[in-house]
């Protein structure tokens, strides 16, 4: 944010502790904004903060204060003044700087820069600047929507039901006696009896219906009787 700070806003802020002091700090030490300084207005304050009557400021501080305006601060030329903005003269540098820098608004506590109409550029008091820089940035609302567009962990309420998940077998195709197959099953059965009886595995029988084991010599037996 680009402002343009009233020099007068510059002197209170070294003088108190107050509100300007606050927006003081907000430039120094979290760079909330930028003040835009032109060689007018930085001549101006020094003019101001050399006074006899502001002795206590320093000279120290006057010359810090400055070169970080002058160094930090956004640099401009010194605009083209239009008399007549405000009702007072001494202020019209300060719309015109604003307005060739497209800043953001003018901080100022002079009532003849509020009491102006038409200047194109908003006014801000110390107190809604401050307010301004305060009031907390609002985060945009995030959803926790997958890809899919329903919220993850929950049942979706629109669309098609979803067909249910195919089951395992719980059991074992040899199964016990008496079960019920279904048909993929029985077919699988009647699949394993055709191999066992074929190509008998020496140490394996084949289960029948009865729940007998028919050893592996019988499979064979049968199977070359099969063949004559």
């Amino acid at each position: 944010m680009r402002v343009v700070l009233d020099p007068n806003v510059i002197v209170s802020a070294l003088l108190s502790r107050g509100t300007t002091a606050a927006i003081w700090r907000r430039w120094l030490e979290d760079d909330a904004y930028t003040p835009i300084v032109c060689p007018m207005l930085l001549a101006e304050l020094e003019g101001v903060l050399t006074r006899e009557k502001f002795a206590t400021i320093g000279p120290e501080t006057v010359r810090l204060t400055i070169d970080r305006l002058r160094t930090d601060g956004a640099p401009a030329n010194d605009p083209v003044v239009v008399p007549g903005v405000t009702s007072d003269p001494d202020d019209d540098y300060l719309v015109a700087l604003a307005r060739e820098n497209n800043a953001d608004g003018i901080v100022s506590g002079d009532p003849h820069l509020h009491d102006a109409s038409e200047i194109g550029v908003p006014v801000f008091t110390p107190a809604e600047f401050l307010a301004h820089l305060s009031r907390p940035l609002q985060e945009p609302t995030t959803s926790r929507r997958s890809s899919r567009g329903h919220m993850p962990g929950r049942r979706r309420q629109d669309g098609p039901p979803r067909k249910p998940a195919r089951t395992r077998l719980a059991q074992p195709l040899s199964s016990k006696r008496g079960a019920h197959f279904s048909s993929l099953q029985v077919i699988g059965i009647a699949y394993h009896r055709m191999r066992s009886e074929e190509t008998a595995v020496p140490h394996a029988g084949v289960r029948w219906p009865g729940g007998r084991l028919r050893s592996s010599t019988q499979s064979r037996t049968t199977s070359r009787s099969n063949r004559t």
